[in-house]
Formats: C-alpha cells, structure tokens, sequence
C-alpha cells in the first residue's frame, strides 16, 4: 500500500455535511464540518478537532469543491496555516444548520428561556416562585417559540411582559441596600418612595433595604447617586419559600381574564383486588366492586366496552353501578324499555 495514502479508503469526504461559512475582506470562506458537532464543539464538549472537521481544508465554496485561494487566506487572515483557519471559521463563522441541529438548539434555547422565565417571576398572590413546568405550559399556550439568534436573556424579558398580559403572574421584586450614612434619611424616603414597594427593616440605622421592581431600578440608582448615597443589591428575585399553586392549577387561554379556575379532581385509579392465591387483580371503580379482571389485556378491553360506557353514563348521572349479568339482561330490551334503567 502507497506510504501517501492518509485516508481510509472507504470514507467518503464531503458527504452528509454541515458548512460553516465566514465572510472576509470581501471574500467566503467555508469549511466543511460533521452535522451536529458544530454545536458541541463551542459548547465546549467536543475537544478533537478531527471529530468535527470533515477535512482540514478551507474551501470558497464547499459544495461545489472550489478550494480557497492561498492569496485570499494571506489576505483575510494574515496566515497560510489552515488549520488555525478553520478553528477561527468553527468559532467565529455562521453556521448553516441542518434540520436536526435546529431543532436540537431550539430546543435548548426553549428550555434556557424558561429557566430565565421561572427564576424571574412569582405568583402575584402568594409571592411564591413558578415551576418550570408551568412556565413551559404556558408558553406553549400562548404559542411562544424563541428565536435563533438572540440572546435568551433578551427574549425572557420578552416573553415575561407578554405572558403578564395572558396570564397571573409578575416580575419578582429586587432587594436593595442603600447606605446614606449622616444623610437625611426622610429626604430620601421620599424620593425613592413612589417606587419602592416595600420598606424592610435595617439592623444599621444608616442604611435602607427596599423592594423594589426590576423595571425601576435604573431610576431608583439614578436618584440615589445624585444624593451621593451608595447601594447594593442584596438579591435580583426576592420571593417566598415553597412554590406557586398555579401548577394545581388550570392556566388560562390566551386573551382570558386573570382570574385561575380551580383545580380539577385528580382521577381515581383502578382498585387493585387481591385474588384467593395472593396475586392482585385489576378492577374498574366505574363497574362496581365485581369488575375484576385477570390481566392487563383483559382490563383494557374492559374499558372499550359498552357495560362500562353505560357504567360511565350512571356515574356522572349518580347513578349507582350495574354489574354485567344485569347489563347483559337490559341490553336485550328494546330501546324504549332501555331508557327506563340509564
């Protein structure tokens, strides 16, 4: 075999590829890489660079196999050396996603902003946090999607000012030390006033601790420097110990009002009865206490049947439960005799 040969001679280059492309002194430059390890390479899980470059190679045009022209990289990078090129194209460049690696960012950017969301906002009532689950259901509610591209800092605010529209829920208040030392106190009581909501209790008598809104709290800096008084903020999410009862809760469509149904009755499961031999068989509440069953299969198909639809219809009429023998007597009646039993 010939001492030049580098490559597998099975693998193919170029192939099932995701482009990284970066636009220089007028110039494209693209390099070719591995879908789906673009993104773990900047993520930082992706150490070897050969796991993500198909070929260390810069190209001005990867699918039509144009190399770059040496005179170009000279130009725009100042080096020869391609394979540093392609470390700066990998971290620097846009990357041309593939449909997969789309939906695995979106989904990562999904679940950061509602982490963001969570952490930033409580319950208006009880001060309490949200769950992630709650602020994911209600972003799916109000059909919310981030965008690719933007920092999900930015599009949690976002999102946090449109569910506040849709939904019962608020920013959490920030907490803040400021330190007047010999100032007047009074005076800057009054100041800061309309836009504290509450006042806390200090151990220093030289010192204030406030809540106040995220949204103010550039006005409130601004009015606390220009008295020449210092502050600190002690926390960016003040909130209660415990967590918000709006996941027991139903939220509410898109343009409902602010009040929050109450919560639906969790449904019964099915008994578990023991057999004379110990093992335990599956029943149905909606049957009565003599609809057992043997198996699984059997317990399924049980729940397909017209017994337990005209079982169901009793229920919610409270109505007490027919056992299947006297089923079986009614459902040869006719129809007008029928409707005397359901």
């Amino acid at each position: 075999m010939s001492a030049c040969l580098s490559q597998p001679v099975g693998q193919k280059l170029l192939t099932n590829v995701a482009i990284v492309r970066m636009k220089k002194t007028g110039v494209r430059f693209e390099i070719a890489c591995y879908k789906n390890s673009v993104t773990s390479w900047r993520a930082g899980v992706e150490k070897d660079i050969d796991e993500v470059l198909q070929i260390q190679q810069v190209f001005s045009n990867v699918s039509k196999g144009v190399k770059a022209k040496p005179a170009d990289m000279r130009k725009a990078f100042g080096s020869m050396d391609e394979l540093e090129i392609c470390k700066l194209i990998l971290e620097k460049g846009d990357l041309q996603l593939s449909e997969r690696e789309r939906e695995v960012h979106l989904d990562q950017l999904f679940k950061e902003v509602v982490h963001i969301v969570a952490a930033k906002c409580v319950d208006p009532e009880s001060k309490r946090p949200l769950t992630v689950g709650v602020v994911e259901k209600m972003m799916r509610e109000a059909r919310i999607t981030p965008k690719m591209g933007h920092n999900a800092k930015q599009q949690a605010l976002e999102v946090i000012r449109t569910l506040e529209t849709k939904f019962p829920i608020m920013r959490a208040s920030m907490r803040l030390r400021i330190s007047y030392g010999q100032g007047d106190a009074a005076a800057l009581r009054a100041s800061i006033k309309p836009l504290v909501h509450t006042f806390e209790e200090s151990r220093d008598s030289s010192t204030l601790i406030v809540l106040i809104a995220p949204s103010d709290f550039r006005e409130v800096d601004a009015l606390v420097r220009e008295k020449g008084f210092t502050l600190e903020v002690l926390s960016t999410s003040v909130h209660e110990t415990g967590e918000s009862n709006l996941g027991e809760q139903s939220t509410q469509k898109p343009g409902a009002a602010a009040a929050v149904s109450a919560p639906a009755p969790k449904p019964t499961p099915a008994p578990a009865v023991a057999a004379g031999d110990g093992k335990k068989q599956l029943g149905c509440t909606s049957c009565g206490p003599t609809a057992i069953f043997a198996d699984a299969k059997e317990h399924r198909e049980h729940f397909k049947s017209e017994w337990h639809r005209c079982n169901l219809k009793r229920k919610v009429d409270s109505l007490a439960p027919l056992d299947l023998a006297t089923f079986e007597q009614i459902a040869v009646l006719d129809d007008a005799n029928r409707d005397d039993f359901f």
